[in-house]
């Protein structure tokens, strides 16, 4: 065999060689749930949201597909948690998670507090203290649970847990508990979602914490993935597209 031949057979290798790894590579995998404004359903498929829309921007710019599941949030968290090349939002980062994912970059910054049923002049509070007394309903695995079950509150005395968002605000509609613990942006206009043509909640007058939504990702996702979502995120920041679509969805002038 000449020089020739043998450099275009080790060339022939490296390029088998190279797809054979590619090929090993399991597909990225993407979950989330209904939870307007952030991702929005319609007809059982995501339609619009601004976590929604900057996260099929960003797997446009890493080059993946736009394909994203929508499951009930506990499941979503289990999936994620448990099953290689996941990536899921949108996720708040808690001291409990932390080592949990790869936290590939943040999406918002929410405000957080207590709502009651409107009209239900029974519930009043400033304080942790005081909604300690009360029975607070939150999803199941959500950053809500976790920073209520902090700050005292007890699964089967004063805490139920459901296995998604609306049915915790369904249950507070229903008068099966008194309070929920939401951010702003969801609590101010989560009614219609729920049917309601006017505002059915009210917020406490309580000041809570500042949690960050974030994109994060199975713990033993490939480092390739990780690289190429955090910096399609980093991109469409840099440019403005990010700024761009919150403005949009949240019709800030």
């Amino acid at each position: 065999m000449d020089k020739n031949n043998r450099f275009y057979l080790a060339l022939l290798f490296w390029f088998c060689s190279a797809f054979a790894i590619a090929g090993a590579q399991e597909p990225l995998r993407v979950v989330t749930e209904h939870l307007p404004p952030y991702q929005i359903v319609s007809d059982n498929r995501l339609v619009a949201g601004t976590s929604y829309l900057l996260m099929k921007e960003v797997l446009k710019r890493a080059g993946y597909p736009v394909q994203i599941e929508v499951l009930p949030w506990a499941r979503a968290y289990q999936t994620a948690l448990a099953v290689k090349n996941v990536v899921i939002f949108s996720m708040t980062r808690s001291r409990e998670r932390e080592a949990l994912f790869h936290w590939i970059g943040e999406l918002r910054t929410l405000n957080y507090t207590f709502y009651s049923v409107k009209g239900n002049i029974d519930v009043r509070m400033n304080s942790i203290e005081q909604a300690l007394h009360y029975t607070v309903v939150a999803a199941r695995n959500s950053v809500e649970a976790d920073i209520l079950q902090q700050q005292g509150f007890k699964h089967g005395k004063n805490l139920i847990l459901t296995a998604g968002y609306l049915q915790a605000w369904q249950l507070l509609l229903q008068g099966h508990a008194d309070i929920t613990y939401a951010n702003e942006l969801i609590g101010d206009s989560i009614h219609t979602s729920l049917g309601k043509e006017f505002p059915s909640f009210v917020k406490q007058p309580y000041a809570g914490m500042q949690p960050v939504l974030y994109v994060a990702a199975n713990k033993t996702t490939d480092a390739e993935i990780i690289n190429r979502l955090s910096r399609a995120l980093l991109a469409v920041k840099k440019d403005g597209t990010f700024d761009k679509i919150l403005s949009r969805q949240l019709h800030i002038p």
